[in-house]
């Protein structure tokens, strides 16, 4: 199977600073764990030419207490050995227009293999900005929108 575009949020428990249980990103068996599990699994299966991810904002924080794990160079690393370049940003949803502070680790990685990222992305570092973080935050939040209705 391949897949053009896949989009990806899986549940922060083990990583949310909110949490006073914290689990080690690395646990499978812990709800964030089995998440980033589950979207590696599915990428080997799918291939998609792109994947965004996006959860909590410490996701790119160093953990002490797990060996000073950083879950965004974790999952980055996965990609990376799986073919894909990787970018990501920490945004505040309050930089878009919303009413409330909520800050998120997003991520865009993009399957070498298809891209010549010097031929076809050579304006990478333009396309990256914030006008593609706005409408892919504008696209979450609308699907989280229509989700709760």
């Amino acid at each position: 199977m391949e897949v053009d575009l896949a989009l990806a949020g899986y549940p922060c428990k083990s990583i949310s600073k909110q949490n006073n249980k914290a689990e080690s990103f690395k646990d499978a068996t812990s709800k964030t764990g089995s998440g980033f599990k589950a979207t590696m699994q599915y990428t080997d299966y799918a291939r998609p030419s792109v994947l965004i991810t996006e959860n909590v904002a410490s996701m790119s924080h160093k953990r002490a207490s797990f060996d000073n794990e950083v879950p965004i160079n974790i999952q980055n690393d996965a990609m990376k050995r799986r073919g894909y370049d990787c970018w990501y940003w920490v945004v505040n949803a309050n930089q878009f227009g919303l009413q409330q502070s909520r800050t998120r680790c997003w991520a865009v990685y993009i399957k070498r293999e298809e891209y010549n990222l010097e031929r076809n992305f050579g304006f990478v570092e333009h396309v990256f900005d914030e006008n593609l973080l706005v409408f892919i935050a504008a696209l979450f939040y609308l699907l989280g929108f229509v989700w709760h209705l």
